[in-house]
């Protein structure tokens, strides 16, 4: 009999093991993509499955993909290689339809309710790397649901190629957008390639960036010096992009690469140059770039720090910057994280904190809002006001005598500089409470069954 009583023990603490990874299995919805069925009207599907974005399929208007599942179809996850094509995801059965492309996402995610066969019909031309299909439950995170750029930015970040975003900016995304979830707009001098393309979109995801980047039409080329940049990109088109996303995003803070190019890359030069020379001041002149100034309106920013300058200079400790909205780990591990999806780069470049190219490092190049003090945090002085995360405070009544005007810059509507609010909760799984209620029945059943035993010696 006592091995009965061990065998009901052991089976008791089973099932309250058991149950977290249950509950957590039972709302994570499933990648079941090799579970269906593929028709494609000209070509070769397989590769859309291999994982491998270098293959796919190039499709022109009209081309469709027939697609059957043996179970519901409630999502879809396409990878472009390039702008996307117009594109089409109808249920023939019953009429119902969605569409796709226009926003210009290499990387896609829709929504499906409950289908069980789909077409989808390219309406122009384009490569599609890769396609992932998912059942019901939530989304896996690595699925990146892109927003549109802001349409106000409180930080914008100027890197020139895919990967100094983390190299020289460090932890400024996962902070910032990541952990505080602010309006972070990130800007390419360079385009890339389209495996550097995709490393650039699953760094961004990596740390916390939703709203997608803008890219330049200019091709990367190598530089060694500011005057041979010169010579590779027109200056003047280069400030004209620069004031344009200025003027377009108005941010309260831009932050840009060393004068000096980091380890002499004539194009960081050039892009520092451009912005500390010319940019800031004729993004707010309504007489330069004319064409910009009437679709956007002109905009004076009240802050910009580069990296490494070495005057009025900063330093940020992301390692000692724990972020609960990346469980905890630190705003410098995440941009480790960010620049360990460019593969193509890893190897080349080291990051460090407070080396001789460091990501901590920065200096406060022009203000508006006064020298910083504390020294620590890119918006200091900034009105909290101006803000996206900012709230108007309850006021007293209008009535009462005691009323006064609050101050943007009084103390008690600063924002903290850390936060401890949690991204993207995980849901509580429905399954969650009836699995207790089950497992308490089963504990009282055995717990009365082994009482009974116990008074019965």
């Amino acid at each position: 009999m006592k091995r009965l009583e061990y065998l009901c023990l052991f089976f008791l603490c089973c099932l309250f093991l058991a149950l977290p990874a249950k509950a957590e299995e039972a709302g994570q919805a499933q990648d079941i993509t090799a579970l269906c069925g593929f028709s494609l009207a000209k070509g070769n599907w397989e590769g859309l499955l291999d994982r491998d974005t270098e293959t796919g399929v190039l499709g022109k208007e009209g081309l469709t993909l027939e697609i059957t599942g043996k179970s519901r179809l409630c999502g879809i996850y396409l990878i472009w290689n390039g702008p996307p094509p117009a594109w089409t995801l109808t249920d023939r059965d019953t009429g119902w339809k969605i569409s796709g492309g226009k926003d210009g996402f290499w990387h896609e995610y829709a929504d499906i309710p409950e289908k069980l066969s789909l077409t989808l019909t390219w309406e122009g031309e384009g490569t599609l790397a890769e396609l992932y299909l998912f059942g019901p439950g939530q989304t896996p995170t690595w699925v990146q649901k892109w927003n549109a750029p802001c349409e106000k930015a409180d930080l914008l970040l100027l890197p020139t190629h895919a990967d100094d975003e983390h190299l020289y900016f460090g932890g400024t995304m996962p902070y910032y957008a990541g952990q505080r979830q602010l309006q972070v707009q990130v800007v390419y001098l360079m385009k890339h390639v389209p495996e550097r393309t995709h490393e650039l979109l699953n760094g961004l995801w990596t740390v916390g960036i939703t709203n997608y980047p803008v890219i330049s039409e200019f091709i990367d080329k190598y530089s060694y010096s500011l005057n041979h940049a010169k010579t590779l990109y027109p200056e003047d088109k280069v400030l004209e992009y620069m004031v344009e996303n200025i003027r377009r995003f108005r941010p309260e803070v831009i932050v840009g690469h060393d004068l000096e190019g980091e380890y002499g890359h004539g194009a960081h030069q050039l892009n520092a140059y451009v912005l500390s020379s010319q940019a800031l001041t004729a993004a707010a002149d309504p007489g330069q770039f004319p064409e910009s100034a009437a679709q956007w309106g002109c905009w004076e920013t009240k802050k910009c720090y580069l990296h490494l300058y070495p005057k009025n200079e900063i330093f940020i400790n992301w390692a000692d910057m724990p972020l609960s909205a990346f469980g905890g780990k630190s705003a410098y591990a995440m941009a480790e994280a960010g620049y360990w999806e460019h593969v193509s780069q890893r190897g080349f470049f080291t990051m460090t904190l407070n080396g001789k190219y460091g990501n901590g490092r920065f200096g406060l190049f022009f203000s508006t809002v006064g020298p910083d003090v504390i020294k620590n945090d890119f918006l200091e002085n900034i009105p909290p006001s101006c803000l996206s995360d900012w709230t108007e405070p309850e006021r007293p009544d209008t009535d009462s005598e005691t009323q006064t005007q609050d101050s943007c810059f009084s103390e008690t509507d600063k924002l903290p500089v850390s936060s401890d609010k949690v991204s993207n909760p995980e849901p509580r799984s429905p399954f969650l409470l009836p699995a207790a209620i089950l497992v308490g029945a089963v504990a009282g059943t055995l717990g009365v069954f082994l009482l009974w035993r116990a008074g019965k010696k």
